[in-house]
């Protein structure tokens, strides 16, 4: 075997190679990750209990809802870096290494700050009543370790933006394999030897933070020397525009999150918690028909980003044209196989109180498809790193839907809010997108020839 041509087409120039190697590793490592949770959940339930269980699932997602609190600073800066890659700039590359660095190490002091204080001296938000005061005190220390390794982590995560920036998507995602593989066996063996909740969280979050640390030292001291940043690199101006552009990678992730928890509140609130599960139940099965599309954002947007540096729009315009038509296919194709069996598979999966309506099927699986059209275009207005109209018609968007929501929920019940989501969706995000990104295409053609 000749590894010489292996390593060239995995690691090379070829922009497409290190799509679709990144493509199998980091599927593989979705995949990874999923059995790693089906078996820790049985295990840490048991030992936990329902109560601490809860808790610490309650943790997790609050600490989920904290990935925003870079203000898409992370983005920005991946962007950027992935712009100065391909023009080859190793002196900007710094100068947004060091600048984003030190805007991410201020929000980890502040938030670390934060959380040690509201968490130690305060009940944990997510969860109003515990049994005991010795489960407080757990849960506030579980709170209050979760928050300050999770800040940490911020500025930590330098060398792994980086490297997804620079396309290096082999060693990233082998890095995350590491990390899960690592996580899991930490954690099995505090479930072993430990019956305390701080420690769970401590574990599983402390294990992440080491790799990341290790994997600054081996890329800034073992992979690209050059590229540590120095005290010299630091730019105030640079700071600022990396923020500027990172307030609205922000808003996009902020109104997401709104409109993906919307339905679930006004169905919730008006019509009751058990018309919620059959919702639930159902929007996870179609979530798995976009897994393929979930992986390929990750790796899309700096290859965009580097094709877009070097004015190779033929590239970009086969790849759109693969992206979307692959993406609506393997999407259809899952949506089309859940209108046909999904209320079956439903009612063995969860049971029967858990099977929605046909109609609510068909308009989830309406909805799904306009999201596997809509990814394709988000990916390029983002690599572009020209996310403002995204974030604009996100915000509009969400406030649409409530609106529809609201009203068409106590006629039509949860098909209503699913219709309500398809109809907002559909003619306050996709048809501006649609339109920006032709005129945003057209604008960098005609750029590219002056």
């Amino acid at each position: 075997m000749d590894f010489a041509y292996l390593k060239k087409r995995l690691l090379g120039a070829d922009r497409t190679s290190r799509i679709a190697s990144g493509l199998v590793l980091t599927t593989s490592q979705r995949i990874i990750a999923l059995v790693i949770s089906v078996v820790t959940v049985p295990l840490a339930a048991e030992q936990l209990g329902a109560e601490r269980y809860g808790i610490w699932m309650a943790i997790a997602s609050v600490v989920g809802w904290l990935g925003l609190s870079d203000l898409g600073i992370g983005q920005s800066m991946s962007v950027s870096i992935a712009k100065a890659n391909a023009q080859e700039n190793e002196p900007e590359i710094r100068k947004i290494i060091a600048s984003g660095g030190v805007f991410l190490l201020v929000i980890a002091l502040i938030l670390a700050s934060l959380g040690a204080t509201y968490g130690l001296t305060n009940y944990f938000p997510a969860v109003a009543r515990v049994s005991t005061p010795e489960i407080k005190t757990e849960m506030r220390w579980a709170f209050a370790i979760a928050a300050i390794l999770f800040a940490i982590n911020l500025p930590a995560s330098i060398a792994s933006i980086t490297l997804n920036a620079c396309q290096q998507f082999i060693p990233a995602t082998i890095i995350a394999i590491i990390g899960n593989v690592l996580g899991f066996a930490v954690l099995v063996l505090v479930i072993k030897f430990a019956d305390y909740l701080p420690f769970y969280t401590a574990a599983y979050a402390a294990t992440f933070l080491a790799i990341n640390i290790g994997t600054c030292w081996w890329y800034f001291k073992r992979k690209a020397p050059a590229r540590i940043p120095r005290i010299e690199d630091f730019d105030l101006k640079e700071m600022l525009r990396l923020s500027r552009t990172g307030i609205f990678f922000f808003m996009l992730g902020v109104g997401w999150l709104i409109n993906s928890q919307t339905d679930t509140v006004v169905i919730g609130r008006i019509l009751g918690a058990t018309d919620v599960t059959p919702y639930s139940v159902a929007w996870r099965l179609f979530n798995y028909t976009t897994i393929v599309q979930a992986v390929l954002v990750g790796l899309l947007t700096p290859s965009y980003t580097d094709a877009f540096a070097k004015a190779d729009f033929a590239w970009i315009k086969k790849t759109f044209r693969l992206h979307l038509g692959a993406g609506v296919v393997i999407t259809g194709f899952g949506c089309i196989t859940l209108v046909i069996f999904g209320r079956s598979i439903i009612e063995i999966w969860a049971g029967p109180s858990a099977v929605p309506s046909q109609q609510t099927i068909l308009w989830m699986a309406a909805l799904t498809t306009l999201y596997a059209f809509t990814v394709p275009m988000a990916v390029i207005l983002n690599s572009m790193g020209k996310p403002k109209g995204m974030a604009l018609y996100g915000g509009l968007t969400a406030i649409v839907n409530i609106f529809l929501s609201i009203h068409w929920v106590e006629e039509y019940g949860i098909t209503g809010v699913v219709a309500a989501t398809f109809c907002s969706y559909l003619v306050i995000s996709v048809i501006p997108s649609i339109i920006e990104l032709r005129y945003r295409l057209n604008r960098a053609v005609l750029n590219s020839k002056t």
